[in-house]
């Protein structure tokens, strides 16, 4: 048995989940309004979660699935910053 990684979970995913794809995107922007785009900026995962009104599970797999498309950095499982993307 292998790893499992961020490649073979696409492929299982097949990446075009519409509920998915939305949700994800749905994360990602408010990522990004929060921290002005700012990299050094953190959020806290638990707020966040309480902001978008989602389990906290729910939202680590998301902010999983973007630090594997290298989105987003998850720092000691408290809190995600955007990745610098120069």
């Amino acid at each position: 048995m292998g790893r499992i990684t961020h490649k073979g979970i696409m492929e299982v995913e097949g990446n075009g989940i519409p509920e998915k794809d939305k949700a994800r995107q749905q994360v990602f922007a408010r990522i990004n309004e929060l921290t002005s785009g700012d990299p050094d900026v953190y959020l806290s995962i638990d707020a966040l979660a309480g902001e978008l009104n989602m389990m906290r599970y729910e939202l680590f797999d998301i902010l999983n699935f973007l630090q594997g498309e290298g989105l987003v950095r998850i720092l000691s499982r408290m809190s995600v910053a955007i990745t610098n993307r120069d």
